[in-house]
């Protein structure tokens, strides 16, 4: 079992355990702060079950049901997905009898029925639920709690559920989730395959505004979780301890934000992931990649990298398989530092490669890894590196990610060259790991104990590699699966060899819902489906569902990845959003995506920082709103615009949901106001171009970039030369005051973490005669663009008698064209008033004062 063990400083302790009485660590019955406080119980029966509970925090509670082994343990070990153990304990701690109180919960323990009741003190001892073991002991064993009014589930990571064509539903609530063989796997299903994979967070959402929880089930074998019955769920586990965490909040926020705090938050990814990736399985050389990225240009789309298949390396053709030589095919990619230079100074791309933890027996790697120790071996004498019988790529050897020693060896001999020859992200492919044999066993145990954790000791290995070897760059992985915590290694997931069908689109959905409760605020699929033709007798119109699915992760997905197989010349395989779809509404929905970027941007700073959720379900921010416990295919970005996809083939308009509230169409401006509804019918095509409905709630403050047919990557590198570096805002009227704190650094290194970074604080401030827009001086010590003017987009449906900025009047200008031509002024068009000022210093308050 891999676990590692806590180390806490606590107190001497008694000894002592009989049924229905307590064991204390800590200072007697009344504990003081700054100390995690740990409690054992010991039930009734031949067999006694004995339960101990540590108090991390006044709401969060670290719970192990066991067996008397348990009572001679002094802590509740935790696994490799948990980061923060040096928590101080609950700041109120009182015993009496089988009651353990804290500031905010009090926790029963029923020595007979085995049971544990935990209520929320601050809202009159609501009792939040109860967790009852079963089946303590054997093979599977696991929990049981009563729903009470707890009818709705998230988390748990990702299962695509297909049995409903065409669903955006993500409540678990009356489904189960069960893992592969060993938890996770890619499934077939639908045509395509996806991940199974096992994150196991789960959160409760009650009927009312204040009974919610959280819990963490750290326990690292495969998991099967029931929420089909009415008055209670369940979860299992193929192995291993019943330890789980438990986490109380209010609402929803809340909870993920400790649940982000235990497990680590995301680290921020390097600013070109925010663009286009245009990838393929895969390009051959690099003649094929160039003819790609000149057509890209040729159509004026921006773009910021191309992702490297296993062709990179040389392949895995039959007798000549290269896989795990992990360097460069010099044959077809010749010269490759100074060919991915040439790519980033002349074009602003950048280039990812796969990996994959396996090595070939024909290649000298597998020997030498296997004297040292790094691979997998024979379970029966633990010396020879095991062979995995022919698979899909030949036959070799199985990297032993659970070795720190293969992590530095595989990072320092291999990965480290490849960073010095410019790459700028991992592409690790097969994570689940998609190809094993139980006969195997590894530094951290047995293949059945490590294998959920693979992926995450995997990205651990490159993340720590960066650091040992102080890499400035910041690390970037592209996973296919993972575990609890792997976002704090630098970690994007996708959702595997997803089919093309709109089937799958709104299943993807649904996963992105699950996967952003489960810590994964970076989430993607191979836009347009990996798999085009696999069941020839569903017909797929190609076309038209990659649009759909282009303009889906235009605005939720990082990176913007479309992806498939060009194996079959005789299909439609081009991925490049200049070859595939409608050609003119994936321009418009990238360059929508790239004018967003500040915005974006600045809210991955706050997951950085807070766990805030980047791309949300509505019920992440509507808690109370019963409409939207279940609409996978709208999502908020950030906390002020909503965006719903289209997962119907050759739907023309959509139904969308706006909660209470008063918001803007961002196309229009057009203002909606008024109770939470539907609004039926809204149009997806708007001058001809496929758009989805995107709205923004008054009052959001929209950072943007500026972006037109010059515009090359996300850093705004321009095909002319020219500099644009305008601070461009969009703002939405309300009555309310609101602001916004933008974010500005290098993109690319480390040094944000050294609070190497800039804010600039903006702000509406309405009162009854004047509307002002503050943008107040910048802060921090990283210097870019000292210099520039300031474009406020205003949307208000009220006419202004005149603008000001730093208090001299403005000119009105006609037209936006005009307003162009000139240093400063305002025009109205459009349901908005545009304002432009002077370029001035960034240290420099502007303020804007619109006038009714």
């Amino acid at each position: 079992m891999n676990k590692i063990t806590l180390q806490r400083l606590l107190t001497p302790f008694l000894f002592k355990i009989s049924v229905g009485l307590v064991v204390f660590f800590g200072l007697g019955l009344q504990a003081a702060a700054q100390q995690i406080q740990r409690v054992q119980f010991k039930g009734t029966g031949e067999k006694p079950a004995i339960i101990t509970i540590e108090c991390w925090d006044d709401d969060l509670i670290h719970f192990r049901f066991g067996d008397e082994k348990t009572a001679n343990k002094m802590f509740i070990n935790t696994t490799i997905m948990v980061q923060k153990t040096d928590y101080q304990g609950a700041t109120q701690f009182t015993q009496k009898g089988n009651t353990i109180e804290t500031k905010d919960l009090s926790i029963v323990f029923n020595p007979y029925r085995l049971t544990i009741t935990i209520f929320d003190k601050a809202h009159k001892n609501l009792n939040l639920v109860s967790f009852t073991p079963f089946n303590s002991g054997k093979e599977w064993q696991g929990l049981k709690a009563y729903k009470k009014n707890h009818t709705h589930f998230f988390g748990l990571g990702q299962q695509f559920d297909f049995t409903k064509t065409g669903s955006t539903a993500f409540d678990w609530d009356g489904r189960k989730r069960e893992g592969g063989k060993h938890g996770n796997e890619m499934q077939y299903a639908n045509g395509g395959a996806t991940g199974n994979t096992q994150i196991p967070i789960l959160y409760a959402l009650h009927s009312s505004k204040y009974e919610n929880y959280a819990i963490l089930f750290d326990n690292e074998y495969k998991h099967r979780w029931d929420f089909s019955h009415k008055h209670e769920w369940t979860v299992e586990a193929d192995g291993g301890e019943l330890d789980f965490f438990f986490f109380q909040g209010h609402d929803l926020k809340d909870l993920r934000k400790d649940f982000m705090e235990l497990t680590g938050k995301p680290p921020i990814p390097p600013k070109k992931m925010f663009g286009l990736w245009v990838s393929e399985f895969g390009y051959d050389n690099w003649a094929e990649l160039d003819d790609k990225l000149k057509t890209l240009r040729q159509n004026k789309f921006p773009v910021d990298g191309f992702v490297l298949d296993l062709q990179w390396f040389g392949g895995i053709k039959p007798n000549n398989c290269q896989m795990g030589k992990l360097d460069w095919d010099i044959k077809n990619f010749p010269d490759a530092k100074n060919k991915i230079a040439d790519y980033e100074a002349f074009n602003g791309v950048g280039i990812m490669n796969i990996e994959e933890a396996y090595v070939a027996k024909s290649r000298p790697e597998f020997d030498e890894m296997a004297i040292q120790k790094l691979l997998a071996v024979y379970a029966t004498n633990r010396k020879n590196a095991f062979v995995l019988p022919k698979v899909w790529w030949g036959a070799g050897g199985m990297f032993d990610y659970t070795n720190p020693k293969t992590q530095k060896y595989v990072h320092d001999t291999k990965r480290k060259k490849l960073i010095e020859d410019g790459i700028i992200g991992h592409w690790c492919d097969l994570g689940e790991p998609e190809n094993y044999n139980d006969s195997a066993a590894y530094y951290g145990g047995y293949h059945k104990d490590i294998h959920n954790l693979f992926a995450i000791n995997w990205a651990k290995g490159i993340f720590e590699g960066y650091k040992t070897n102080n890499t400035a760059q910041r690390p970037f992985i592209l996973g296919r699966s993972g575990a609890v915590g792997i976002q704090r290694y630098g970690v994007a997931l996708w959702s595997g060899d997803i089919s093309s069908r709109m089937s799958s689109l709104a299943a993807q959905t649904a996963g992105q819902a699950n996967m952003a409760f489960s810590g994964i605020d970076y989430y993607g699929s191979d836009i347009g489906g990996f798999h085009r033709f696999m069941d020839t007798t569903v017909k797929v119109d190609l076309k038209d569902a990659y649009t759909r699915w282009f303009a889906y992760g235009a605005l939720t997905e990082l990176p913007v990845r479309p992806h498939t197989s060009n194996v079959d010349s005789t299909r439609n395989s081009e991925t490049a959003p200049d070859r595939v779809g409608d050609i003119a509404s994936n321009l418009a929905n990238l360059r929508l995506r790239y004018a967003l970027t500040p915005y974006l941007y600045s809210w991955a700073y706050q997951a950085y920082q807070n766990g805030d959720m980047i791309f949300a379900p509505l019920v992440y921010h509507y808690q109370t709103d019963k409409h939207v416990n279940n609409l996978g295919d709208h999502k908020m970005i950030g906390n002020s615009l909503l965006v719903a996809a289209s997962v119907v083939e050759k739907e023309q308009t959509k139904d969308v949901y706006l909660p209470q509230g008063t918001w803007y169409d961002y196309y229009t401006n057009k203002l909606i106001k008024g109770k939470a509804t539907f609004l039926k019918n809204v149009p997806l095509y708007r001058q001809g171009l496929f758009q989805l409905p995107l709205y923004a709630k008054a009052g959001a403050i929209i950072p943007l970039m500026h972006i037109d047919e010059k515009t090359l990557n996300i850093f705004g590198k321009r095909s002319d030369g020219t500099p644009r570096n305008e601070l461009i805002i969009k703002a939405f009227y309300d009555k309310q005051a609101t602001e916004f704190l933008l974010y500005e650094d290098d993109g690319k290194t480390m040094a944000y973490q050294n609070n190497t970074f800039r804010t600039t604080l903006l702000k509406q401030l309405p009162a009854e005669d004047n509307h002002t827009i503050l943008v107040a001086a910048a802060e921090g010590n990283y210097q870019a663009d000292e210099n520039r003017s300031v474009l406020i987009e205003l949307v208000t449906e009220k006419n202004t008698k005149g603008v000001t900025a730093n208090g001299i009047a403005l000119k009105a200008y006609n037209n936006r064209a005009d307003l162009a031509a000139n240093p400063s002024g305002f025009v109205m068009e459009n349901n908005a008033i545009v304002i432009k000022t002077k370029a001035a210093s960034v240290k420099q308050e502007v303020k804007v004062v619109v006038s009714w």
